[in-house]
């Protein structure tokens, strides 16, 4: 999740920029800073990262009308949020993990030659190919 956010901070996860969040966080009705998204401020950070994909965030971004930002919000934050979370049952977490599968998945080309190499839809490919792990191994 951390890593997610520090691509977010710097733009070109699915071709997003990082206005969106910088617009809600110059809003102030949320937790998020500018500093927070510009600086890359504690980068590995668990709390920074699950406020900048909070709901908070993302019903600001909705309001904005910044809608694939906002999405992407949501998936990574349903991710990770029932990851561990005590008392979800097996088959919520699997539903709650197909959002930012669908996600990853929809853009990956498996019958293109050459196959990437560096990025998937902006998703580094070495970030892209964790999550898809993790979602699979515990999937």
């Amino acid at each position: 999740m951390t890593r997610t956010r520090r691509h977010c901070c710097k733009g070109g996860i699915e071709g997003l920029s990082n206005a969106s969040w910088i617009e809600v966080a110059k809003s102030g009705k949320t937790f998020l800073t500018k500093i927070m998204v510009q600086e890359v401020t504690d980068p590995m950070s668990i709390s920074m990262a699950t406020t900048h994909f909070s709901e908070a965030v993302e019903t600001m971004m909705r309001n904005n009308g910044d809608i694939e930002s906002a999405e992407l919000c949501k998936d990574v934050r349903q991710w990770w949020e029932f990851e561990d979370k005590p008392g979800v049952s097996a088959a919520t977490r699997q539903v709650l993990r197909q959002g930012l599968r669908q996600r990853l998945l929809s853009k990956a080309s498996f019958n293109r030659f050459p196959p990437p190499t560096m990025y998937i839809n902006g998703w580094p490919i070495q970030l892209w190919e964790a999550v898809i792990a993790n979602i699979g191994f515990t999937g």
